[in-house]
């Protein structure tokens, strides 16, 4: 989306989460096209990046490990449902139960991809379930607060004014990304900037730890 600007992160041993945006791509066993293939990635497929050399990224995927183009790897692990009331499933499948809905801009982390292309999910609460990969999409990424008062303020940092609170659950669209918080926009129109450790859909979900602040 026009006017968007994301950082690239800077790993430092860490592994950080990501998902494939190409519909396959290559995992070789170095940095180089010409290097042998590992194995086909799919789209939407979560990939753990244990560094970056230039244009290319090494991960870790389904037990394997290789390098692959950096430029089809989203910036987090996360995806945002595109329908008003999504189906959550049990199993990988229309034929499994649904055990609950998500509505749109809900952001979820992707867990893991089956065969079919469903993708398994979990949410800012820590329940799991399985989506049909047409109806969610990537970018721009959308997040939830997770805290019962968070704070928005009107700059990076703590010293910055607050310029309104949020309650948990509140969904907002980020436009920018600096030195860890988000610069972000809610439907009624709002803005202001949020830290990303107080929202999910930005840092890994699995990395998480509790926060106590309210930033």
């Amino acid at each position: 989306m026009a006017g968007f600007l994301f950082l690239i992160p800077v790993f430092a041993g860490a592994q950080q989460g990501a998902l494939v945006k190409a519909d396959t791509l290559t995992l070789r066993g170095s940095a180089s096209t010409s290097a042998r293939s590992i194995a086909k990635l799919n789209k939407y497929q979560p990939v753990k990046v244990l560094e970056r050399k230039n244009e290319w990224a090494r991960v870790r995927a389904d037990g394997n490990e290789g390098w692959v183009l950096a430029e089809y790897l989203t910036r987090t692990g996360f995806v945002w449902i595109d329908h008003d009331k999504l189906n959550v499933r049990r199993g990988p499948g229309t034929e499994y139960a649904v055990i609950m809905n998500y509505g749109r801009h809900f952001p979820v982390w992707v867990v893991d991809l089956a065969r079919n292309g469903w993708i398994l999910v979990q949410d800012y609460e820590g329940d799991k379930g399985w989506v049909h990969p047409n109806l969610v999409e990537l970018e721009p990424p959308y997040v939830i607060t997770k805290l019962g008062k968070c704070n928005v303020r009107t700059g990076v940092g703590t010293e910055a004014a607050i310029a309104f609170t949020a309650e948990r659950g509140v969904i907002f669209q980020v436009l920018e990304e600096k030195d860890g918080w988000l610069h972000v926009r809610h439907a009624d129109g709002d803005e202001g900037w949020m830290s990303a450790k107080i929202v999910f859909g930005w840092l890994d979900a699995d990395a998480q730890s509790t926060q106590s602040g309210s930033g």
